[in-house]
């Protein structure tokens, strides 16, 4: 009897979770506020204030361009000269209005008729470390080609495509070159034709990959004999490289885990379905595009600038979406809470950090210097 009564309340609550998550995916207005609500709380909101606070007027002639020319980040230098030339409030609602128009992109992208779907593969995107480096330095240019990594993945036109790399390659051709490289050598891995349409990769990410490689090269031959600001190679591999060996020993296993977040579940299942050899081969790839990005002390944010594109060509791919779509309702539902953890400059910010500050937890940066 008591087995029938558990059997008849597990029925009831698998029934009132359907009708509440039927209710959630007609209502998509609803679906998506309550998503940025939860991506908001779980990675935090901090507003880089001085990136706006620098726009005044009367420093517009002290503006100097990172690059001898202001011709390598033309994208970045051109946003920083509007914001110097109009004022902090029209530099705001420029780059508010480049995010919705990347995001838009993105969402009309992965659009399906079946809204399910739709929903999952937009938690997928919401769950990505982009978010965390996005919302936790709210201002910056790191937006810009961490969503432009992602849209020239799911993106099936030429247009996008072109102008995804084009942002990407002018706001950070390091962080493009390393993208593009790691597009280019997973296509390598699945180089075998019978291996590819079986994965299914998108069909741009191979071009994608190589115009990134391609367009950014000449900006990094350029900027590491650049003398005249300081070459941002040099820099890397010189000063900053000490600095993120410490951060990488004193909490190395968070910076790993940061690379993908709660992803790497998701990833396992993946890479669980095809041969063991080629998935050796993927996980290689990730540690190795990984591995690359320790170099520097901003930790998850240059991950997040050379993996995510890798990340979303193979969750994205055909057996990826085939793999993800199947998954439970629930399964998603979990994504959202699990740890979404931001390494940079010997910091490492837990999830919920805003929630945990309210309850007067503190902010929890475990460690520093």
């Amino acid at each position: 009897m008591k087995e029938t009564c558990d059997g008849n309340n597990e029925s009831y609550r698998n029934h009132i979770y359907t009708v509440f998550l039927t209710f959630i995916a007609s209502r998509r207005k609803l679906f998506f506020s309550l998503l940025l609500l939860v991506t908001v709380l779980r990675n935090g909101f901090v507003p880089y204030m001085q990136r706006l606070k620098e726009f005044d007027q009367d420093n517009f002639t002290h503006f100097v361009c990172e690059y001898r020319d202001c011709g390598i980040l033309f994208i970045a230098d051109s946003l920083t000269l509007f914001g110097y030339r109009f004022g902090p409030v029209w530099f705001l609602i420029l780059y508010l209005l480049i995010l919705a128009v990347l995001v838009y992109a993105i969402y009309t992208s992965i659009k399906s008729e079946n809204t399910i779907s739709e929903l999952k593969l937009t938690v997928v995107i919401s769950v990505s470390p982009l978010f965390a480096v996005t919302f936790q330095r709210f201002g910056t240019y790191d937006a810009l080609p961490l969503l432009a990594s992602v849209l020239g993945i799911v993106s099936k036109s030429k247009v996008w495509l072109f102008l995804s790399t084009f942002l990407f390659v002018g706001t950070n051709p390091e962080g493009a070159f390393v993208a593009g490289v790691a597009l280019v050598l997973l296509h390598i891995i699945l180089i075998d034709r019978t291996k590819t349409e079986k994965f299914g990769i998108p069909p741009n990410s191979k071009l994608f990959g190589m115009l990134l490689s391609f367009l950014s090269l000449p900006a990094l031959v350029y900027s590491f004999f650049d003398s005249t600001t300081g070459s941002a190679l040099e820099a890397i591999v010189f000063v900053d490289s000490k600095k993120a060996m410490a951060q990488f020993i004193s909490g190395g296993h968070f910076l790993v885990y940061s690379w993908l977040g709660s992803l790497w579940f998701l990833m396992y299942i993946v890479l669980s379905k095809v041969a063991r050899s080629d998935a050796v081969k993927i996980l290689s790839l990730i540690f190795l595009i990984g591995s690359i990005t320790l170099f520097a002390s901003d930790g998850t944010r240059n991950s997040a600038l050379g993996l995510t594109a890798l990340t979303f060509a193979l969750l994205f791919s055909h057996h990826g979406k085939r793999s993800i779509t199947p998954l439970p309702s629930k399964f998603f539902l979990v994504l959202l809470f699990l740890p979404s953890i931001n390494v940079s400059n010997f910091n490492v910010v837990l999830p919920f950090y805003p929630v945990l500050y309210i309850l007067g937890l503190a902010r929890p940066i475990l460690i520093s210097v």
